[in-house]
């Protein structure tokens, strides 16, 4: 068991000093998933997206919540940092309606858009939840990977039904430094 940690962590380790050399990062909306929470707040706010306090105050640390317009859509955001370093490596869009159809017809639109942008990157077809999903690994020009993007729906709700599509962004060098600053508590 020793043996297979120490496996691990070398592993991990290994991957953060090959990815750090790439050193291109995913985006969202058009900012960079990189640099300090701060950094990225000041750029997302400059596109126009606003800051919920009161909300963010509530998640855990480490994660900090938005409102705007993602893909035409409202929407509400979530951007998740490391607690140790205060790294952005996550973003995330929900979109939520009370109706199943327009929640399907909103997913199969933003997985449209997507298998366009992302045409040449991997892209993968499955199931979360009993709903539909879609996962894409985005490469760099190089071949090197550099984040993913998963799209999924989930509902929730007993009496008043809500259906909501996720469209989630995870940084590859930027989630693999979270990941190691995790395993130094170890």
């Amino acid at each position: 068991m020793k043996k297979l940690i120490i496996t691990t962590a070398l592993f991990v380790y290994s991957l953060v000093g090959i990815a750090q050399e790439n050193g291109q990062h995913l985006k969202f909306v058009g900012v960079p998933l990189n640099g300090t929470i701060s950094e990225f707040h000041s750029k997302f706010m400059g596109k126009g997206f606003q800051h919920e306090v009161a909300l963010s105050k509530s998640l855990p640390l480490g994660c900090r919540a938005y409102k705007g317009t993602f893909v035409g859509e409202k929407a509400d955001i979530y951007i998740y940092y490391d607690v140790s370093d205060k790294k952005v490596y996550r973003a995330k869009s929900v979109i939520t309606t009370t109706d199943d159809d327009i929640a399907q017809n909103k997913y199969n639109d933003i997985k449209g858009m997507l298998q366009i942008k992302y045409s040449l990157d991997k892209q993968e077809e499955g199931t979360y939840e009993g709903n539909p999903s879609f996962s894409i690994t985005v490469k760099n020009a190089s071949g090197e990977m550099i984040g993913t993007i998963n799209l999924y729906m989930t509902s929730y709700g007993s009496y008043d039904k809500y259906y909501a599509v996720h469209i989630d962004y995870e940084d590859f060098i930027n989630s693999l430094n979270h990941l190691s600053n995790k395993m130094e508590d170890l």
